[in-house]
């Protein structure tokens, strides 16, 4: 019975992320006429969000005659005749019955319907507009579903809460101008980990219009390593640069050449560069394995749409091992650290194609829309040296003509409720498609992280013989991942502004989870799961949890149903997906 539960649970989750449908989201900005009942009103041209936008749905909001109410029903009998407008603040309306005026929602939707008459503008910011067939709404219309950051006074007017930067957001840089040349240089360092320390970056980036369309940029970066590598297999500098042409005005072309010689993580990265960072500085957890890459490419970028872009790739690089060097960590410094796992070196040519379509309110912290990206990446060497590993993980790997090619998806649809209320659905995985079996270093494991929450770092590796053990690289062909969250946000602000930076915590969010996800080898040998097919959904591992989203971090309880799976109390310092 007991295994039984787990795999209807573990089913359920897979299929809600898959099936449950929902109203097509919301795209931010949005600000247009709505062609339904009436006579079409004018169009606007705001950006969402402007400050002209914000200002002026503010001021009819606090205006003296204004007819501020708490939301809910207009009747059908009821006409609504005033000097000012409408106002609500919070909270949903819908009306049935007439309005002589403007109408101004912010954090909150407006349903015109087929009884409904409105005669003057129509504002709706944080939140959703919809007129029936044969609602009359006669003055110009904005929407925007991207919440306002505002608190309502003991007056019943409302103030606005201007936005700070986050202590996380350290990315800028001194600006400069060198005639029609403008520039930042930022300089910093790029993460912490055992393979090289904390690298220090210098990075200049220069950007020149040149014709009205057309845009000329150079990214580049020296890298400064704080750890001696004392095998000498990668030096104490290195660096990369980045030339980019882009020309067009409603569907731009990108075109452009890269070169590095970076120390970059292998395929398997469960956690954000801030998180592994952090982890490795204060804790001695790295939870990424690294090698050092040396090589360049060319690539091509087309923005087909607003919201659909299309990216190509060409490169070949060196790829070759590093180990784990004796960096300072805050805890555990007299502990070794866990092993970077060896890789396969080699020189490899890399072709890759990505599709990406993306209407998300906000890339970082999004409450409605849809996000579906995929890569398809071809990789040949002729140049290889392969670790030797057992034949339950893998055949061998040929020294030349090796070729191989992968897929990887991510679909994320984000279903916003209402102004505090959303649900988020993701569904991801990938790996070997055909081919020679994957490097090392394009391999994956679950476990920990994005996956699942409720159990250890790269806890189901594929590598059955010495399972669990952390030092062991990922070693799974294919991975697949279904995750669900329903989302409430908090009216707290409880926030100080340091330097023009935010420290505290502004209307976080109740985070409600649950996630399925597996791992396994595909082919045709024992104990492998058939090309044809995913892994038996019986098969896969699932945990769920409950926690609070901060925003610069959130803490999360989770439990993994397995016998003897302990609750987790994680803390993440970016959204779980």
């Amino acid at each position: 019975m007991r295994h039984r539960h787990r795999t209807a649970l573990r089913t359920a989750i897979v299929l809600a992320a898959v099936a449950i449908p929902g109203r097509a989201p919301a795209q931010n900005p949005v600000t247009h006429p709505l062609d339904i009942g009436g006579p079409p009103g004018p169009g606007v041209t705001h950006s969402c969000l402007t400050d002209s936008v914000l200002n002026a749905a503010v001021a009819s909001f606090n205006g003296a005659a204004a007819t501020r109410i708490t939301g809910g029903v207009i009747p059908a009998t009821t006409t609504i005749q005033s000097q000012g407008a409408l106002a609500v603040f919070g909270a949903s309306v819908r009306i049935d019955g007439t309005v002589l005026n403007d109408v101004v929602v912010i954090n909150g939707d407006l349903r015109i319907t087929a009884t409904g008459h409105v005669s003057g503008n129509i504002t709706v910011l944080g939140g959703n507009l919809r007129i029936d067939p044969g609602a009359f709404a006669q003055g110009r219309r904005i929407e925007c579903d991207e919440p306002v950051s505002a608190s309502r006074q003991g007056s019943g007017t409302i103030t606005l809460q201007h936005s700070a930067r986050s202590l996380l957001d350290l990315r800028s840089g001194a600006p400069f101008t060198l005639g029609p040349i403008r520039g930042t240089v930022r300089i910093g360092a790029s993460g912490y980990d055992r393979a090289e320390g904390l690298p220090i970056e210098v990075a200049p980036s220069l950007a020149w219009l040149a014709a009205p369309n057309t845009t000329v940029r150079l990214d580049a970066a020296g890298i400064l390593r704080t750890s001696n590598d004392a095998s000498g297999a990668r030096s104490d500098v290195g660096g990369r640069a980045r030339l980019a042409i882009t020309t067009g005005a409603n569907h731009p072309v990108t075109l452009g050449a890269d070169g590095e010689s970076t120390v970059v993580p292998t395929e398997d990265q469960a956690y954000s560069t801030a998180e592994s960072s952090l982890s490795a500085l204060l804790l001695r957890r790295d939870y990424r394995d690294w090698y050092l890459r040396k090589g360049g490419g060319a690539f091509i970028g087309w923005q087909a749409a607003p919201n659909l872009s299309l990216n190509g790739r060409w490169d070949s690089a060196r790829e070759t091992t590093l180990s784990a060097q004796d960096v300072f960590s805050f805890a555990r410094n007299d502990e070794a650290w866990r092993p970077n796992p060896l890789i396969d070196d080699g020189t490899y040519q890399t072709l890759s194609l990505t599709g990406t379509w993306d209407t998300r309110d906000d890339a970082t912290h999004p409450t409605s829309g849809l996000y579906v990206s995929g890569t398809l990446q071809h990789v040949r060497s002729d140049d290889l040296t392969a670790v030797s590993l057992p034949t339950t993980i893998r055949a061998a790997m040929p020294s030349t003509d090796y070729a191989e090619t992968e897929l990887d998806f991510d679909a994320r649809l984000y279903l916003r409720l209402d102004p505090v209320e959303s649900v988020h659905l993701r569904l991801s995985g990938g790996g070997w498609l055909s081919g020679d079996p994957l490097t090392i270093q394009r391999r994956r494991a679950v476990g920990a992280g994005d996956d699942l929450t409720a159990f250890d770092f790269r806890e189901f590796n594929c590598d059955r013989e010495r399972r669990p053990n952390s030092a062991t690289p990922a070693l799974c062909d294919r991975t697949m991942a279904a995750q669900i969250e329903f989302r409430r946000t908090i009216g707290l602000n409880i926030r100080a502004r340091i330097a023009g930076y935010d420290v505290g915590v502004h209307r976080p969010a109740l985070v409600a989870f649950g996630d399925a996800a597996g791992g396994w080898l595909a082919g045709d040998s024992a104990g492998f799961v058939p090309t044809n097919r995913i892994q038996r959904l019986s098969e896969w591992h699932s945990d769920a949890g409950v926690g609070i989203d901060a925003g610069t971090f959130g803490f999360y309880v989770a439990h993994g149903f397995a016998v003897h799976e302990p609750l987790r109390l994680v803390i993440r310092l970016t959204p779980r997906f």
